[in-house]
């Protein structure tokens, strides 16, 4: 892919190149029951209340986890989209 064609998008200092940037702005793709409960065990450190203000779009529990536990937001959208990918073979479809 040229450099022309690569889209970057900002967010907070953080740039997330191209298809990731969409990615991380959408909606969770999975059952969010699942997805939260997973979550919740997961990163104790985050309460169910700061989960559901995230309004279940990727970016913003990314930035929770990042709040929370101080790794990069870009660790934690790659994280989310790998877990959501997952939880069929958990049986949370």
């Amino acid at each position: 892919m040229h450099y022309s064609q690569q889209r970057e998008t900002a967010h907070f200092g953080m740039f997330i190149p191209g298809e990731a940037a969409d990615a991380a702005r959408t909606e969770v793709s999975c059952n969010w029951s699942a997805l939260r409960e997973q979550l919740l065990n997961q990163w104790d450190r985050i309460t169910p209340y700061e989960l559901e203000s995230t309004n279940h779009i990727r970016l913003n529990i990314a930035r929770l986890i990042q709040k929370k536990y101080g790794i990069s937001v870009e660790m934690a959208v790659n994280y989310l989209r790998n877990f959501e990918r997952t939880l069929p073979l958990l049986g949370c479809a």
